[in-house]
């Protein structure tokens, strides 16, 4: 079973709050997943998807992987949930989605994590 974690983008001073990490919203106390889950709008709650990149780096709903971990001809998606193509049962599913396709390990183990859709959405443009 994955671990439960969420993060969330704080559109009034434009950063990504953590859960665990401290902040003065919070009078300086860890914030949790509840204070994420109540005090966040939906759209800007991103939940951990329980894999790791190829460098080690935690992956959240919303981030932009660089799909191969190329770097001369990078490939960036956005992390999703939604319906879609499952290569390993050949069908169809729901789940975690880069692009079109279901999110499993190898596709984790192959990409880099390099950044996400608040912080860096230049990345996105251009891209199909």
């Amino acid at each position: 079973m994955r671990e439960r974690k969420y993060r969330a983008w704080d559109k009034n001073t434009n950063t990504m709050v953590y859960q665990g990490m401290k902040t003065l919203w919070n009078k300086n106390q860890e914030v949790t997943a509840g204070d994420i889950l109540n005090y966040f709008e939906d759209e800007d709650i991103m939940d951990f998807v329980g894999l790791h990149d190829k460098n080690g780096k935690e992956i959240y709903e919303g981030d932009i992987v660089n799909k191969y971990g190329e770097e001369e001809s990078p490939q960036y998606e956005v992390i999703g949930f939604g319906y879609g193509m499952d290569n390993e049962s050949y069908g169809d599913s729901y789940g975690w989605l880069v692009g079109n396709q279901i999110f499993f390990g190898s596709f984790a183990e192959n990409s880099i994590v390099v950044g996400n859709r608040f912080e860096n959405p230049s990345l996105l443009k251009g891209t199909a």
